[in-house]
């Protein structure tokens, strides 16, 4: 299909997946009611492509190529595609979903396209920024990225079995990639409870680590993101990028992630620090907002300190409450005052004396320390400046960091309620 596509002038990059339906005399009408997309049934035993037009051009682009891939079935018409309800679906049905979206990747970054790719040691925050400058899909990037390349690494797609509880179990559908033993040795293979895989609980959330899923592949430096689940199912698959782990390397510090901050992944004790101003004694908007929130006992504490004159609300400050055994909140007074966006409130000065108190009490407790892009919201702040000020209060005395970035919410938020209240 492609090759005749190319053959008669379908060119790009980004390759238009409507282009080709047109050149497939395949109809395609928009249809924001429905979720993504979906492949109906019509007159003459030929079927008709709807897509949610409210979803981004990466995601749009992505859908339709998925359902172009359901009509190469010749059970195509006989149904509605990705409109069953879990009840209603078979056993196998992610099967076909799964060849549906690899068929996808080779639609959207299809043969002879993307050299620029080859050389490029490619790590899952490329490939979230490069899928909109390409207006494809994580999963296609990343199989085009794999196909092109001589590294050593693979691409794995892991999903639930359907019985989806906070303890579901992830199994590696399939692997992509020149390491014969993983493809031999994990393809099917349940994923250890302990990998990152299980904390991209959202589409759009990212996370690494070096980790051993089997003995007979080795210690892997993973890397992985959420993406939209199979129909049916409410947990995201995950695809990732794994390469062998270099001895003594360890993931980078602080190590910045797609995901929730107010929903801190990781085992052990935690600490969630965020940057409050030195004018209200509530926190009505940005991160501060979320926090209370969530954990509403926390503010209130704030609040009540401030009152009880136990805490000044002045620059430098810090407080922290326990939200639950193993997580605190820790409040860092480094703003001068509150407004509109736009003008630089945090203190530089009052940031580095919190992060010091912050380091000291990670470190008495052994708890890792879990942020938002702090200060940088209605505090107006330089990340650049920010960061580094992180690193060298906290990272270089020993403590783990975490750093949080929501997803685009367009990438996120795919009409599944399950998946909303995380943001």
């Amino acid at each position: 299909m492609v090759l005749r596509a190319r053959e008669q002038g379908w060119t790009g990059p980004p390759y238009n997946p409507f282009e080709l339906a047109d050149r497939l005399n395949l109809e395609v009408s928009p249809n924001e009611n429905i979720r993504e997309a979906r492949t109906l049934p019509v007159s003459g035993g030929k079927v008709r492509i709807e897509f949610n037009p409210l979803r981004s051009r990466a995601r749009i682009n992505y859908s339709v190529a998925h359902e172009i891939a359901h009509t190469l079935f010749p059970d195509c018409s006989d149904q509605v595609r990705n409109r069953a309800a879990k009840h209603e679906m078979k056993a196998d049905d992610w099967q076909l979903e799964m060849l549906c979206n690899l068929a996808a990747a080779e639609l959207l970054m299809p043969i002879g396209s993307f050299e620029e790719l080859a050389n490029r040691h490619i790590s899952i925050r490329d490939v979230v920024e490069l899928r909109s400058k390409f207006a494809t899909s994580s999963e296609s990037l990343m199989l085009r990225w794999m196909h092109l390349t001589s590294e050593p690494a693979f691409i794995f797609s892991a999903s639930t079995n359907g019985t989806e509880t906070s303890s579901s179990k992830y199994r590696v559908d399939y692997v992509r990639g020149n390491l014969e033993r993983a493809q031999k040795w994990l393809v099917g293979q349940q994923v250890p409870d302990f990998s990152v895989v299980r904390n991209c609980t959202a589409i759009g959330f990212t996370d690494a680590a070096n980790e051993q899923w089997s003995a007979k592949v080795g210690e892997m430096h993973v890397e992985c993101v959420g993406l939209p689940s199979y129909v049916g199912r409410v947990l995201p698959r995950v695809v990732g990028i794994c390469r062998p782990a270099v001895p003594g390397e360890v993931p980078p510090n602080p190590l910045v992630v797609k995901g929730d901050a107010t929903n801190p992944v990781g085992a052990g004790i935690k600490i969630i620090a965020h940057v409050v101003n030195d004018k209200a004694l509530t926190w009505g908007r940005g991160f501060g907002a979320a926090i209370a929130s969530k954990y509403p006992d926390v503010e209130r504490n704030f609040k009540s300190a401030i009152l009880k004159r136990t805490l000044k609300l002045s620059l430098g400050s810090t407080f922290v409450s326990s939200a639950s055994k193993e997580l605190q909140v820790f409040q860092m007074i480094a703003q001068k005052g509150y407004g509109e966006r736009g003008i630089n409130r945090l203190s530089y000065v009052a940031l580095s004396k919190c992060l010091e108190d912050l380091a000291r009490l990670a470190l008495q407790t052994g708890a890792s320390v879990h942020l938002p892009k702090i200060g940088t919201g209605y505090g107006g702040g330089d990340w650049s400046m920010v960061s580094e000020i992180i690193r060298s209060e906290l990272c270089e005395r020993g403590v783990k960091v975490r750093v949080y970035e929501l997803p685009d919410a367009r990438e996120a938020v795919q009409g599944n309620p399950a998946q909303q209240t995380l943001f």
